[in-house]
């Protein structure tokens, strides 16, 4: 995973950029609920801030951090979640497959 930060917003991203979570602290209440949402737990609290501590490859972009977040300080982007959910790999029972 690398981590690039530009003022106060962090880009966490896989290797081969498929996968994307950026972080905007200024907007961040540091509430928690992306923590809380993350399905395959890879986001934690750090300093007051979500950051991603496990694995981004087990992201599934079901964005239950960014749905949930209140102000909008997450997003997601998965180029690999139509190959997950047509290939039926993914576990999570969401609206994304139903």
């Amino acid at each position: 995973m690398n981590e690039f930060q530009k003022n106060n917003v962090i880009d966490y991203k896989s290797e081969n950029d498929d996968i994307i979570i950026r972080i905007d602290k200024d907007k961040c209440i540091n509430c928690g609920k992306c923590v809380l949402s993350c399905s395959v737990h890879i986001l934690d609290m750090k300093n007051n801030y979500p950051c991603v501590s496990g694995d981004i490859l087990l992201c599934t972009g079901m964005r239950g951090c960014e749905i949930n977040c209140p102000v909008n300080a997450i997003t997601v982007t998965n180029k690999n979640i139509k190959k997950l959910i047509l290939s039926r790999t993914c576990n999570n029972r969401c609206i994304m497959c139903f």
